[in-house]
């Protein structure tokens, strides 16, 4: 039986989704009955005769079978008139824009739009003469209010947007629309056809990066534009091609600017969509057992997925979508935090895009969103983005738990910790003092070493305090002033700006910080939280110094202990050289820390600068970051000069701060860290860069010593002994089993031990031995 080549297609339109999905346009190969689309890679075709096209294909930027199924199939899925398949979303994204579009129109967008639509509309169109007004796409009224009636010819809308997930009313957004002759265009990127039908809700095209759910194998990258039946250009547009219909001018830009999805692109994109509706099922669900995981989770103070009651969409968003989608956003409190969450995480991946079936995260603000930083678009910088994909959703909530967890960790126990580390070094010698000077127990000495230290932390700080409450007034009296002889010369300068720049300007500043506004307040909200955790890792601070101090002894005794036998005592006296490695680094950087803030405290106040005590604390604390520290406090300075007394203050408080690096860099660091430290300036550089990088603040603080530690461990350990007047006679008594017994035998043999050690390097290798023979006894 042959098969009629002549045969209709079969008419998909009353089937369900994922009918449409699977067989809209791919009607089996009527020569051969293949069941899956082929791939036509081919760029020409032959003619029967000048102008006899086969099907009308001549050339296949202007036409592809393969192209051609995927468009039948997206219209389908969609409930679109046609679409139109191209090389990229923002390919997609500009031939649209462009069709509807002229110079000296308008475009209302989303204030958290896709960062690449944003620099498209902004960068691209704007210098053609495009405008834009961003808007809470999530107030219909504020939506009404943006649109400028005779102007605007579009209104772009994303929902879920992109990266805070907000949701808009399509329906309301399209009455709006449609009163003042825009075209609605909705991006329908998160949501996916199957999720969410923008056209049938009124939009008038709706556009698509096919790279992410579409096609949703993170192996291709495409766009489209599907167009609603009947949908025109805005009211009073002649396209192109001579009329108003939206059809006709997509298609003529498509193949006039020729951006169009390759033929293997094209059935990589639609062998995607086949299978969307099930990966979708399985990423909505993934992505609500996150959502609810991280709600709870203390180290989290927002998330944002329309499917939680509590997000401002969710009516909305119940409303017009099948499902809440893939994608998951929150907030960890700061941006370092939220960079450390992104490098935590083993089963998501770090990596920009979304929708395919592995699980994606990344820092929005850092990349993909980074084109809008410093607009009134930008994205909070604490902010983390996750593409939930469709791995064992155990295995997605296991990393994160692990991630955040990891997070919460290194803020409340981690950090402290290591603070407690560097205090107990520093307390050392005075608590030997203590107990030497004044015959005091051991917990005695620790215990008042501690309030000490307590006592010196908080008269500084008073200090400080007061010195700001009394300075503070003065500091805005003479700011208020140095800003209005800022203005003064700027207009009346070499720059000769107008008062109409500067008032532009103010203007501006006043509408980003205006902008900024939600930002700052949910800044404000996070406060509580990280107050409580510095409260709380305070307390585990001097708790873990005061321990320390009292039996840091023993509890290196049982962290060596839990090593294999033969290993111990090369650990220990790794470690007892590691200990005075930091030591020394800690009480050298506290003597540095010093010199800059006494350098630049005393030029401050010898300037009469305003808050020179607090200027003095903040460089006393901000130089135990090297080499950045220093200088960044050091510029605070001068900007304060600057501000209060003008240009000629504030470049000799630049001198000073210039003399005091100098000094520091020159004579300090290399002098005074010496063979104790010895790392490179390069390399103090490298890990202060590295630390920064993985940890923020706390990673460049710690990354020094921890270089430093490890440098003279590792030395150690492969033979190369920084400290050989330590020796190696000190050892440290292993509990064993924590038997009574056994630890005072094993204390015993310890102490005869050292103190034949002792013997031996008083009066030298005993007769017929040397000094590696193993100890003689008596």
């Amino acid at each position: 039986m042959t098969h009629d080549p002549l045969a209709q297609p079969h008419d998909w339109s009353a089937a369900g989704f994922s009918t449409r999905a699977i067989h809209a346009g791919q009607d089996p190969d009527p020569r051969t009955g293949a069941v899956v689309t082929p791939i036509h890679q081919v760029s020409t075709y032959k003619q029967d005769g000048v102008g006899g096209l086969r099907d009308g294909y001549e050339y296949s930027r202007s036409a592809n079978p393969t192209r051609d199924a995927l468009q039948e199939a997206l219209a389908a899925v969609e409930g679109g008139a046609a679409a139109f398949a191209f090389a990229s979303g923002l390919a997609a994204e500009d031939a649209l824009l462009r069709s509807v579009l002229r110079p000296g129109d308008h475009v209302v967008v989303p204030d958290d739009a896709y960062g690449g639509t944003y620099r498209l509309i902004a960068r691209v169109l704007g210098p053609w003469g495009i405008d834009h007004t961003p808007v809470d796409l999530s107030d219909p009224d504020a939506v009404l209010a943006a649109i400028q009636p005779g102007r605007t010819k579009a209104i772009w809308v994303e929902t879920p947007t992109n990266p805070l997930l907000g949701i808009a009313d399509i329906a309301a957004i399209a009455t709006h629309a449609q009163s003042h002759g825009a075209v609605l265009v909705v991006d329908n990127t998160f949501a996916t056809p199957y999720l969410q039908q923008p056209l049938a809700l009124g939009a008038d095209a709706v556009v698509h990066s096919t790279t992410k759910y579409v096609g949703g194998h993170s192996d291709v990258v495409g766009g489209a534009v599907v167009v609603a039946d009947g949908a025109q250009l805005p009211a009073g547009m002649e396209g192109p091609t001579g009329t108003t219909s939206l059809r006709d001018a997509v298609g003529f830009l498509q193949n006039a600017s020729g951006a169009v999805a390759g033929p293997f692109d094209a059935w990589l994109t639609l062998r995607g969509l086949k299978t969307l509706a099930v990966r979708m099922d399985r990423h909505v669900a993934n992505a609500e057992a996150v959502a609810r995981f991280l709600v709870d989770h203390p180290g989290v103070t927002e998330v944002l997925w329309p499917g939680l009651p509590e997000h401002p969409g969710h009516e909305v968003a119940a409303r017009q979508m099948r499902g809440f989608g893939g994608m998951v956003a929150f907030r960890t409190g700061s941006a370092d935090s939220a960079v450390a969450v992104c490098a935590a995480t083993h089963v998501f991946t770090l990596a920009e895009s979304l929708g395919g079936v592995e699980s994606l995260i990344e820092h929005p603000g850092r990349m993909t969103h980074g084109s809008v930083a410093g607009t009134a678009l930008e994205v909070p910088d604490d902010l983390v983005r996750l593409s939930v994909g469709i791995e064992d959703v155990e295995d997605l909530l296991a990393a994160l738990a692990l991630g955040v967890w990891g997070l919460a960790v290194l803020k409340v126990i981690v950090v402290p910790v290591a603070i407690a580390l560097l205090l107990t070094v520093l307390l050392s010698p005075l608590v030997h003092t203590l107990q030497r000077w004044l015959r005091l127990p051991r917990a005695a000495a620790s215990g008042l070493a501690v309030v000490l230290l307590i006592a010196l932390v908080a008269g500084l700080l008073t200090l400080a305090g007061q010195s700001i409450v009394n300075g503070v007034t003065e500091l805005w009296d003479q700011a208020s002033d140095g800003v209005t002889k800022l203005v003064d010369w700027l207009s009346e300068g070499p720059l000769h700006l107008g008062t109409a720049d500067i008032d532009q300007w103010i203007t501006q500043l006043q509408d980003a910080a205006a902008s900024s506004a939600d930002q700052i307040a949910s800044g404000a909200l996070s406060v509580g939280v990280t107050v409580g955790h510095v409260a709380a890792g305070t307390l585990i601070a001097l708790f873990c110094t005061l321990f320390f101090l009292i039996d840091g002894r023993g509890i290196w005794a049982w962290l060596v202990g839990l090593l294999p036998r033969g290993s111990r005592e090369r650990v220990h006296q790794a470690g007892r050289r590691g200990w005075v490695t930091l030591g020394a680094y800690t009480r050298t950087q506290i003597l540095v820390a010093g010199v800059d803030a006494i350098g630049i405290g005393a030029g401050a106040a010898i300037l009469q600068l305003p808050l020179a005590m607090p200027l003095a604390v903040l460089v006393f604390f901000g130089s135990f970051i090297p080499f950045v520290g220093a200088i960044v406090t050091g510029a605070i300075a001068v900007l304060v000069a600057l501000v209060t007394q003008g240009w000629v203050s504030a470049l000799i408080m630049l001198g000073i701060v210039l003399l005091v690096q100098q000094l520091e860099g020159h004579v300090l660091q290399p002098f005074l860290m010496g063979h104790a430290v010895s790392l490179h300036p390069v390399a103090v550089l490298l890990v202060v860069t590295s630390g920064s990088l993985v940890a923020g603040i706390v990673g460049a603080l710690f990354a020094v010593p921890i270089a430093a530690v490890v440098n003279t461990v590792v030395l150690y350990l492969h033979g190369h002994d920084k400290f050989p007047q330590l020796g190696t006679h000190d050892h440290v008594p292993i509990r064993a089993k924590g038997h009574p017994v056994v630890d005072r035998a094993i204390a015993a043999a310890a102490e005869a031990e050292s103190e034949a050690d002792a013997a031996r390097h008083e009066h030298g290798p005993a007769r017929g031995t040397t000094a590696g023979d193993p100890p003689v006894g008596p």
